[in-house]
């Protein structure tokens, strides 16, 4: 027999926000208790809130994590300008990019993701000091948004495959902790900078993103060092 898939069980709530329908799904793991700390996990461009969650994608492992260190998971869905759309499967972030080549969010999702977090927090008792923020690509470059924007609602974030704008932005007002994973191969955010995808605006490289949050956080930048991982797989046409 086939074992019952426990996201199917999890809540797709709805929210009107700013005059659009808007959704996320609330994951609450069998080891869960009152307290504990939640995360709130943004998709990828084109992605949505149940592609990530889906078997056999390597974003399930939020879930995965979720029942092993018993906190809250959160996932909203972006939105589709094309097709004035909130509650569909090829989504996106209205991040912190002026200007996004016109294929990504037009929304206020900055606004919409802490109306999510309110409103999980009428459904679960959650650590309101214990919230982080992750996503990765146009969801990572929209975690960075939100660290800069709203830093006093994250205790931490991490990005990954993303970078921020070419032009300047702001310094967060508050520093959290923050991590971020790229590639030097990257296809679509590259690693020395340039547009993203065919019809994306430019990002900074990834070194210039990080300086940035070197500067922000005051990271001791003596601490630095490189590491190669063993190749244990060597039929993955991957090396770190």
């Amino acid at each position: 027999s086939v074992s019952p898939d426990p996201v199917d069980d999890a809540p797709v709530i709805g929210l009107n926000f700013e005059g659009k329908e808007r959704a996320y799904i609330l994951y609450t793991p069998n080891t869960f208790a009152a307290g504990n700390h939640a995360d709130l996990v943004l998709h990828g461009g084109s992605q949505s809130m149940r592609r990530i969650l889906e078997p056999d994608t390597s974003t399930r492992r939020w879930v995965e994590l979720a029942e092993q260190e018993g906190f809250l998971l959160i996932a909203p869905n972006g939105f589709n300008t094309r097709d004035d759309n909130g509650l569909g499967n090829s989504q996106s972030w209205n991040d912190i990019r002026i200007d996004r080549g016109n294929v990504t969010s037009q929304e206020n999702d900055a606004g919409f993701l802490l109306a999510v977090l309110d409103d999980a927090a009428t459904r679960q008792t959650f650590d309101a000091d214990q919230t982080y923020v992750s996503g990765s690509s146009n969801g990572g470059i929209m975690t960075m948004t939100m660290l800069i924007e709203q830093p006093e609602r994250f205790a931490a974030g991490a990005a990954f495959i993303a970078a921020l704008p070419e032009e300047a932005v702001p310094d967060p007002s508050i520093a959290k902790p923050f991590m971020m994973v790229n590639g030097t191969e990257d296809p679509l955010i590259l690693f020395e900078g340039g547009p993203v995808g065919a019809n994306g605006s430019p990002t900074r490289s990834v070194p210039d993103t990080l300086d940035f949050w070197i500067r922000n956080t005051g990271s001791d930048t003596n601490t630095e060092f490189f590491q190669s991982l063993p190749e244990t797989d060597p039929n993955d046409n991957c090396s770190v």
